[in-house]
């Protein structure tokens, strides 16, 4: 997998003390879903430490199709019946329907003492924030190439505010941006930061229209 099981833990630990966690065996893998991001990672892709922390704070692991919510006001696993592809947990299913491409930038806009990078749209160049301890959780160090290659570029569905998601062989995360001043974001936006894209594609577009 491409996740940082550290980052995780800490996540999961701090969303299920403050919010909850809600945790899925779907989709051949177990999802892991907390406030901003969701994670699924394939059975044959999971790492000890990510099942030893489920049974840490839930007691068990969620059997085959199952989904169940945990927090630290009510510990006890409350089971939710799956409503199908389109509850947010089914991440692997998003991404199948996620086809328009984004690019993580190496800009980062410090507000009120926490970090933000900017992900790039590359169909019409606008950015979004995303809090930089949830990149975080990208560690292409943790990557098994005998199992897996690198993620692709982030990609989302219709709009950038529901949600960036990275995926490979094993696992596919969704980060979702946070509202921002837009000032930096729109000074920018003409900046095309993808090295392999001459021109916005929604811009592309327009031209053979054009011609």
């Amino acid at each position: 997998m491409f996740i940082n099981s550290s980052q995780l833990k800490k996540l999961m630990k701090r969303d299920y003390k403050d919010v909850k966690l809600t945790i899925g065996n779907i989709d051949s893998g177990y999802s892991i879903m907390g406030s901003a991001w969701a994670v699924h990672i394939m059975h044959d892709g999971m790492p000890n430490i990510v099942k030893s922390l489920i049974i840490e704070l839930a007691g068990i692991l969620p059997a085959e199709g199952e989904i169940f919510t945990i927090s630290k006001e009510n510990p006890m696993p409350q089971h939710e019946i799956d409503t199908g592809e389109g509850r947010s947990i089914h991440v692997v299913q998003r991404y199948r329907i996620s086809g328009r491409p984004a690019f993580w930038t190496n800009v980062y806009e410090e507000r009120n003492e926490e970090m933000y990078g900017l992900i790039q749209s590359n169909l019409n160049g606008e950015l979004c924030h995303v809090r930089k301890e949830l990149l975080d959780l990208i560690d292409l160090e943790a990557i098994d190439f005998n199992q897996e290659e690198l993620p692709g570029n982030p990609c989302y569905r219709e709009d950038m505010s529901g949600g960036l998601i990275w995926h490979n062989e094993t696992t596919t995360l969704l980060l979702l941006p946070s509202c921002q001043d837009d000032r930096v974001a729109n000074a920018l936006k003409q900046v095309i930061f993808d090295p392999y894209l001459n021109g916005f594609l929604e811009n592309e577009e327009d031209e053979d229209e054009d011609r």
